[in-house]
């Protein structure tokens, strides 16, 4: 499954996003990819439609290219469910859960979710349907083999051992690709218990309609890998409970 990709262009004036059909048909889910811009001049443009909380936490940012990535996110986000919605982005107002997920106030069967990470953006939107995304870069770490024991399931470390050296980077930023995006749909954080949890390392041939598993307590869910550029991870859950 890959992504759409989102743009940004100027329209009377206003950054506005492209391509013009951005519908979500009832009982499906689209996913998008936005490629951050290069343009310092951006953030001030696409401040005007972020709510006071969140001009607050930009400003808060000590890194530029962390400030431009926040500020650009959140707006695209808002861009794109306005649109969705047909409301000014600026209007709407989010809700969040016990462990942070963000809703829409008023508007709770518009689903959403999002994530970034290197130059990207990932962005999804269903009408219905509870979902969470990951994207990772994926980035060399001197402690892989320590992140991987606090992450990876018995069975996900049984596997582990059998790789090659060559194969372990891109499997493990798959597998915690995967893994956020699970307890993003089902809303709980890390604090579920993240190496509780068996992806089944996201095989190659993944089942049509994808990988189905079912979380102790919360019921089934699908995940599917995400196709995004080369040195990403990505992937989307669904929760479909009981």
């Amino acid at each position: 499954m890959a992504p759409d990709c989102l743009n940004l262009q100027r329209v009377n004036g206003l950054p506005a996003l492209m391509p013009a059909d951005l519908s979500v048909p009832r009982g499906s889910v689209r996913t998008w990819l936005f490629r951050f811009i290069d343009d310092d001049r951006l953030p001030d443009q696409l401040f005007r439609f972020l709510s006071a909380d969140e001009q607050k936490r930009a400003a808060a940012f000590v890194s530029l290219s962390a400030r431009n990535q926040y500020v650009q996110t959140r707006a695209v986000l808002r861009l794109l469910l306005g649109k969705f919605l047909g409301l000014a982005p600026e209007s709407l107002v989010f809700d969040y859960g016990p462990y942070g997920k963000p809703s829409l106030h008023a508007h709770q069967a518009c689903c959403f979710n999002v994530a970034h990470s290197g130059d990207y953006a990932l962005l999804a939107l269903s009408d219905g349907l509870q979902l969470g995304v990951d994207i990772e870069r994926r980035r060399h770490t001197s402690d892989l083999d320590a992140l991987v024991r606090m992450v990876f399931s018995p069975n996900e470390l049984l596997a582990w051992a059998a790789l090659h050296e060559a194969e372990r980077l891109e499997k493990f930023f798959s597998i915690w690709a995967a893994k956020e995006a699970l307890v993003k749909a089902i809303g709980r954080g890390l604090g579920l218990g993240i190496a509780d949890l068996d992806v089944g390392g996201l095989p190659a041939a993944v089942p049509q309609g994808g990988h189905r598993l079912r979380v102790e307590g919360f019921g089934d869910c699908r995940l599917m890998p995400l196709s995004v550029p080369p040195g990403y991870a990505a992937a989307l859950a669904l929760h479909e409970p009981d």
